[in-house]
């Protein structure tokens, strides 16, 4: 099968659009976590510890 055979397929196109955006946006939304040393990680980790807490005081 000719590999522009491929393009005729909707999905194959919009599956490579959607790989490329996604190939482009999220290193850079890492650069811009690690600059500002953000964590996403963080904040639900402390909201679990805390909802914790109050679950064993009730």
């Amino acid at each position: 099968m000719d590999i522009s055979a491929f393009w005729q397929f909707d999905f194959l196109r919009r599956a490579l659009e959607a790989g490329l955006l996604i190939g482009i946006v999220a290193p850079l939304l890492g650069i811009f976590l690690v600059v500002r040393r953000y964590s996403l990680f963080r904040t639900p980790c402390r909201m679990c510890h805390f909802l914790v807490l109050l679950w064993r005081l009730s």
